[in-house]
C-alpha cells in the first residue's frame, strides 16, 4: 500500500504541476561490487539534477539499502 500511495501522489504532482516523477527499487540500484552502488547512484541523481522541472523520487523497498552490511559481497564491505 505505502509503494501504490506515494505513486499516486507522485502521479497527482505531476498531473498538477508538470512535476516528473521517478520510481526506482532497491534491486535496481544495489549492486554487488564495491562502489558499484555509490557510482549508480551519483549517475541517476546527475540525471535529475541536469533536468529543469522538479523531480520525485520514489525508491521501493529503501530497508534494502540498509540490510546485509557486514556481507563481504555488500557494497559497503
Amino acid at each position: 500500500g505505502k509503494s501504490t500511495m506515494a505513486h499516486a501522489i507522485a502521479y497527482e504532482m505531476w498531473q498538477s504541476k508538470k512535476w516528473k516523477y521517478r520510481l526506482i527499487s532497491c534491486g535496481d540500484i544495489v549492486k554487488k561490487h564495491r562502489n558499484a552502488t555509490a557510482k549508480y547512484l551519483k549517475k541517476f541523481f546527475d540525471e535529475i539534477d541536469s533536468e529543469i522541472v522538479p523531480n520525485i523520487l520514489i525508491i521501493d523497498e529503501m530497508n534494502e539499502l540498509l540490510e546485509n552490511t557486514e556481507s563481504e559481497h555488500h557494497d559497503t564491505s
